[in-house]
């Protein structure tokens, strides 16, 4: 979290850019969070209490929806990259968590 008190460290700019993103109806919210939710514009407890109240996922669900997210927009030699060093790291992760 910022160094203000709202995860946008209380920038005017950015406050103002993330307030006309909203209006415009231009924000991307997690899927588990409510529609139309900006961390930008809340405060720093408010972030805490929206986390705080999100469901859950699965591990492989929250490593799936990274993926997507970070895939929308990239080029191919991008995303192949991403996917080979994401698809390392949850085999990586799924059998140390089944050694344990």
């Amino acid at each position: 979290m910022g160094v203000g008190s709202h995860a946008s460290d209380n920038d005017p700019e950015v406050l103002e850019r993330e307030k006309q993103k909203n209006l415009e109806g231009e924000t991307e919210s997690h899927p588990r969070v409510p529609q139309g939710w900006n961390e930008r514009l809340a405060s720093d407890s408010e972030a805490a209490v929206v986390a705080d109240h999100c469901v859950p996922e699965a591990i492989e669900e929250m490593q799936k929806h990274s993926i997507e997210h970070l895939l929308e927009g990239q080029d191919c030699s991008v995303r192949e990259q991403i996917v080979v060093t994401a698809t390392t790291t949850t085999t990586r992760s799924t059998t140390t968590a089944a050694t344990v």
